[in-house]
C-alpha cells in the first residue's frame, strides 16, 4: 500500500504483494483482483486500488468465510465494482474475486474499460509446507490514456485491447527456524491489439505471445545477518503483425503486412546480505544478469551497497548505492528483494535498461506525533535501442529526486501530512520520449479531521510547478518546444465508518475547483492528479 502513490513504482508494489503471498499463513482475507496487476492508469481512490483493504480484522483465524463487495460512482460516466469471497476450511484457504470499471474519460477517446477475475487458493500441505494456485483474467479497452503537457496532443482515433491468462504456482518450506525455500511459476498468454488512423495509412497492429516465469529464493537467518540468495529465468515468445491500410487508395508497397517473431530470453542469479552491527545494518548484495531479446544481447553483474545507521534512538540515515538491470518480468512481478537501504531497485524503465543509482536519506520521530525525513536518488541509466536493424546504441538518461515529508498529530482528533517533492529528467536527443528534460515541484498538504470515531474528513491542495522541453507529436517531425506552468489543485473526502460491519461510505472529490493547467504525467500507468474535477461515492461492504 506504501507504494500506491510513488511514482514508477508499480514492480515494487505488486511484487511487494507476491512476495508476501508467498510467505503468509493460511488466513481467510480476500484479496482484490486489480491488486496484482499493475498500469491500470487510474487517479488514486477514483476506481482502483484501495489501500488498508483489510486493516481492520481479527488477530486470530479460525475456519469460516468472508464476502467483500464494493461500488463506486463518479463523473464521466465512471462506474467500478468489486466482489469478493474467501474460506478457510481446516488446511485450505481461498479467495474468488472480479473486478469491473469503466470511464468515459475526461476527453475524447479517454475512455478505459477493465474486467479482472481471480482465483487464489493455499494449502497447507504440512505445518512446514504451504502450496500456492493462482489463476487471472483480465481484459482491457481503452482510448488514448497519455498525460502530456500540451492538452491537445493527443489520438482521437487510437485503440488497444488486451487480454491475457495468468497461472501461477508457488511454495514455501521451512527447514527448521533459520532456512526458507521460496518458489514461484508463472505463465501467460496475452493478446494485444493496437488501431490508429490520424494520418495515412491507418495501422493495425497485433501481438500474441506466451512467456514462462520461474524463480527459487533460499532465505536463511540469524540473530545478527541473513542471506537472500535466488535464480530465475524468463523465457516468451511473440509474434508482432503490422498491417497498414492506405484506403481508399490501393496498397503500393511490396507488401503492407508485415510479421516479426521476437524471442526473448532473460536469466538471473542474486546473493543479499544484511549484517547488524550495534548501530549499523549493512547490506551486501550482487546480483548478475543475462539479457537477450530484439533489442539487446549482453551479460551484466550488478554490486549493490546499502547502509542503515541509528544515528540516536529516534534518528535513522540511510544510504545505498547499487546497479540494476530492468528485467523481463510477467505481469512485473518478481520475488527479488526490491529495494537496497530503503531505496527502490526495480522502476518501470524501458526494458533491459541498465542504472546505476546512489541514495542518501535520513529519517526522524522527534515524539509520538511528530515525524520527518528527507532523501535524495540520483539514477544514471543506459537504455538500449535500434533505430534499424544495426547494432543497438544506448542512450544515457538521467534523473535526480528529492523527497521531504512532515507528518504530525498535534492532537487526537486532526492531523498534518506535508511532503516536497521533486524530479528531474534529462534524456538525449537521439532516443527519447515525449521530452527532452523534464523538471517538477510537486508539493502535496494534507489535513485529516478525525470526527467521533468512525468519521474522518480529508482535504488536499497540492501545488505544481513544471517546466520542460517537450516534443509536440502533432508536427511532422515533431517539433521541440518549452513549456512551464505551475498551479494548486484542491482534493476533498468524506470517510464513514460503518457500525456493526467492515465497511465504509466515501464520498469526495479531485481537482474540487476544477483547474485548468498544462501538465506532463511522468507515470500515466499510476497517475497523481486528476486533469478536471472528478466527483464520485463509494460504498465498502464486508460480511
Amino acid at each position: 500500500d506504501s507504494y500506491l502513490t510513488k511514482p514508477r513504482h508499480e514492480i515494487a508494489r505488486v511484487s511487494e504483494l507476491m512476495q508476501s503471498q508467498l510467505l503468509q499463513p493460511l488466513n481467510v482475507l480476500p484479496i482484490q483482483p486489480q491488486l496484482a496487476e499493475s498500469s491500470l492508469g487510474i487517479v488514486h481512490e477514483t476506481g482502483g486500488l484501495r489501500p488498508g483493504l483489510n486493516e481492520y480484522n481479527s488477530l486470530f483465524t479460525q475456519d469460516q468465510f468472508a464476502f467483500f463487495v464494493n461500488g463506486l460512482a463518479g463523473t464521466f460516466g465512471t462506474r467500478a465494482n468489486d466482489v469478493m469471497h474467501s474460506g478457510l476450511i481446516d488446511n485450505f484457504s481461498y479467495s474468488l474475486g472480479s473486478y469491473h470499471y469503466y470511464s468515459q474519460g475526461f476527453r475524447e477517446n479517454n475512455d478505459q474499460d477493465y474486467a479482472i477475475d481471480n482465483a487464489f487458493l493455499q494449502v497447507a500441505a504440512s505445518p512446514n509446507t504451504s502450496l500456492q494456485f493462482e489463476y487471472r483474467k483480465f481484459k482491457h479497452r481503452k482510448g488514448d490514456t497519455s498525460l502530456k503537457f500540451d492538452p491537445t496532443d493527443y489520438s482521437t482515433t487510437f485503440r488497444e485491447y488486451t487480454e491475457s491468462e495468468v497461472f501461477r504456482i508457488g511454495f514455501s518450506h521451512l527447514y527448521g527456524a533459520n532456512s526458507r525455500l521460496i518458489g514461484s511459476f508463472v505463465n501467460e498468454d496475452l493478446q494485444v491489439a493496437q488501431q490508429v488512423s490520424d494520418s495515412p495509412p491507418a495501422q493495425d497492429v497485433s501481438r500474441d505471445g506466451n512467456g514462462t516465469l520461474y524463480e527459487f529464493q533460499h532465505i536463511y537467518s540469524q540473530p545478527t545477518w541473513n542471506l537472500v540468495s535466488g535464480i530465475g529465468g524468463f523465457r516468451a515468445d511473440s509474434k508482432t503483425s503490422i498491417f497498414l491500410d492506405f484506403s481508399p487508395f490501393p496498397c503500393l508497397l511490396p507488401s503492407c503486412t508485415s510479421v516479426n517473431d521476437v524471442k526473448n530470453e532473460h536469466d538471473n542469479i542474486y546473493l543479499y546480505s544484511n549484517i547488524k552491527s550495534d548501530n549499523f545494518t549493512f547490506t551486501l548484495g550482487l546480483s548478475a544478469d543475462s539479457v537477450k531479446n530484439n533489442i539487446a544481447n549482453f551479460d551484466e553483474t550488478n554490486p549493490k551497497l546499502g547502509i542503515l545507521w541509528n544515528v540516536s534512538q529516534s534518528s535513522t540515515l540511510r544510504a545505498a548505492v547499487f546497479k540494476t538491470v530492468k528485467r523481463d518480468l510477467l505481469t512485473d512481478q518478481t520475488v527479488e528483494p526490491t529495494h537496497v537501504a530503503g531505496f527502490n531497485q526495480f522502476y518501470d524503465d524501458d526494458l533491459s535498461t541498465k542504472a546505476t543509482v546512489t541514495g542518501i536519506g535520513i529519517d526522524t520521530k522527534h515524539s509520538t506525533r511528530l515525524f520527518t525525513g528527507i532523501s535524495t536518488t540520483k539514477r544514471e541509466m543506459e537504455t538500449p535501442y535500434k533505430e534499424d536493424v544495426s547494432a543497438t546504441d544506448y542512450a544515457d538518461w538521467k534523473e535526480k529526486t528529492f523527497n521531504g515529508y512532515l507528518n504530525w498529530a498535534p492532537d487526537s482528533s486532526y492531523s498534518f501530512n506535508l511532503e516536497l517533492n521533486y524530479e528531474e529528467f534529462e534524456r538525449e536527443r537521439n532516443f527519447t520520449k515525449d521530452f527532452l528534460k523534464l523538471f517538477t515541484y510537486n508539493i502535496p498538504l494534507d489535513l485529516n479531521i478525525f470526527i467521533k470515531s468512525n468519521t474522518k474528513f480529508n482535504i488536499n491542495t497540492t501545488y505544481v510547478r513544471q517546466k520542460g522541453d517537450y516534443f509536440d507529436s502533432t508536427t511532422i517531425p515533431p517539433t521541440l518546444t518549452p513549456g512551464k506552468d505551475e498551479f494548486w489543485v484542491l482534493n476533498a473526502k468524506l470517510e464513514i465508518r460503518i457500525p456493526q460491519t467492515k465497511g465504509y461510505l466515501n464520498i469526495g472529490a479531485k481537482n474540487l475547483l476544477d483547474e485548468e493547467f498544462n501538465y506532463y504525467e511522468i507515470d500515466v500507468a499510476n497517475p497523481s492528479i486528476s486533469f478536471e474535477r472528478f466527483g464520485y461515492v463509494t460504498l465498502e461492504l464486508g460480511f
